[in-house]
């Protein structure tokens, strides 16, 4: 690979799914392969209730980005206490004892959520009338991190390291960002107006609403270099914005009022500035958006009774998400793929906690050496992306070069004869020709259906490349493929 590292974008140049012929012949066509690309035809599992016999009141229901955990609050004792459970099912896991959680004030009642979790689902963090509390669920302790205990609605980074909270400083409700395992809480925000703040954090990016003249606008303050940025906003109408950060930092979703008491969602790129409205649902009541990593959002809106819908941020495509459902708000909140949505809902006498497993996104991990072609390098493009995953290379090889997607459940490390450096990492069950593109990349994307969690692959590409070694093929690296 050269010096210069091509732009990279999304690599999809080549869709597998059920029909689809890739050109050549699939020699040694295994029910391997079978599975992954049958998945494109499978739709989403029937929704998963995840807690029974919760108690008066709302769960606050959040999941990591990760998708493998789900914390929310329930009633112990006639005390509210929080919880955890995998999102797979089994025994909650209570994680506080006496600690009567706060989720609104006595006559104040905001839907924002009162619980927020860390990416990898270790830190999660409440308040109640001793303040803001970080739960550390792997050293198993519970903090207070800040006295604040007035609304203060915490929210925690994606790596756990801190934490943003609101509090009244004369009259006015600031942010502040104090560290997670507790230190000095620092002000970001001076003579803020009324209303409140609902500070969200992503990264060194921390995105909330202030008064601009009657109306809340979005603000977003850069962390690292203290420099405060807004109102990103305008003419946004009463109410708050709910504005959340896209996992990456890179968007931010919010609501604002179009017409009368009808509020849609928007969505605003950091970089630019831009903002667009994205939703044209024309109902009334909250949103509450929130936003994944790949180009969508999940809200609810309020027909009958409240669903949940999904919407690409780039064209407006609308899907369902729920049905059926009743009472109060849905509070969404989905994994960084938009994989899983958890939300709560009425079950019986009692608001529970649920779970619409849509995909289960696969953690894809790179193992091994790659070869060493006649020019540049053979680098991995590996990512999921929505309910997707994709497998590709990256090359300075010349487009239309031949290569080989090696597929299989059994992961080896036997030297390539006549091609020094080069190793097959699979047990090959399946082999799935394709050829580089114009740019000398290759990648096969494959619908991750919520059947296949709880298994794992392998799968290796190698490339054509007749300069590089007596065998005339370079391989990459390999990849396993693990659906949680």
């Amino acid at each position: 690979m050269s010096c210069c590292r091509k732009t990279r974008r999304n690599p999809v140049s080549r869709n597998v799914g059920v029909g689809a012929r890739p050109r050549g012949t699939l020699r040694f066509l295994m029910p391997v392969l079978v599975c992954l690309v049958a998945g494109a035809a499978g739709g989403a599992a029937a929704q998963v209730q995840l807690t029974t016999n919760s108690g008066g009141g709302e769960r606050h229901a959040v999941i990591n980005a990760d998708g493998t955990v789900v914390a929310f609050v329930a009633v112990v004792g006639g005390v509210r206490e929080v919880f955890t459970v995998p999102v797979t099912g089994g025994p909650p896991v209570q994680r506080t004892t006496n600690a009567d959680v706060r989720v609104g004030g006595t006559t104040v009642f905001d839907a924002w959520p009162s619980l927020s979790i860390s990416d990898d689902g270790n830190r999660i963090t409440y308040w109640n009338a001793a303040g803001v509390h970080v739960i550390d669920v792997a050293a198993n302790t519970d903090t207070v991190v800040a006295p604040a205990n007035l609304l203060p609605y915490p929210q925690i980074s994606g790596d756990g390291a801190m934490v943003v909270y609101q509090n009244p400083v004369g009259g006015d409700q600031e942010v502040f960002v104090v560290p997670a395992t507790g230190g000095r809480p620092v002000q970001i925000t001076t003579s803020s107006g009324p209303g409140r703040r609902l500070p969200h954090i992503r990264g060194d990016r921390v995105v909330f609403q202030r008064s601009v003249g009657a109306f809340q606008e979005v603000f977003l303050h850069d962390l690292t270099g203290g420099m405060t940025r807004g109102p990103l906003s305008t003419n946004s109408g009463r109410g708050n914005r709910y504005a959340r950060l896209t996992h990456d930092g890179s968007r931010i979703v919010y609501e604002a009022l179009v017409a009368g008491a009808i509020k849609e969602v928007f969505v605003l790129d950091v970089a630019s500035g831009n903002v667009r409205q994205v939703s044209n649902n024309s109902l009334r009541g909250d949103r509450l958006a929130a936003p994944t990593e790949d180009g969508e959002a999940f809200y609810e809106v309020s027909a009958v009774n409240r669903e949940v819908q999904r919407i690409d941020l780039a064209n407006g495509a609308l899907a369902a998400v729920t049905g059926g459902t009743s009472a109060g708000y849905r509070r969404i909140s989905v994994d960084r793929h938009g994989t899983l949505a958890v939300y709560q809902a009425q079950a019986g006498s009692t608001t529970e906690v649920f779970v619409q497993p849509l995909a289960y996104a696969p953690r894809i991990s790179n193992y091994g050496t790659a070869g060493t072609p006649s020019t540049g390098a053979v680098q991995s493009i590996d990512r999921a992306w929505r309910r997707s995953f994709f497998l590709g290379v990256d090359t300075s090889l010349p487009g239309g070069s031949a290569c080989v997607l090696l597929v299989g459940v059994q992961q080896i490390a036997v030297p390539v004869p006549n091609a020094p450096g080069n190793t097959l990492y699979v047990d090959p069950l399946a082999a799935l020709p394709a050829a580089l593109d114009a740019a000398g990349d290759v990648a096969v994307s494959f619908a991750s259906p919520v059947w296949l969690s709880g298994s794992a692959a392998y799968a290796q590409w190698i490339v054509h490349d007749p300069a590089a070694n007596a065998f005339g093929w370079v391989a990459a690296r390999g990849a396993q493929i693990e659906f949680r």
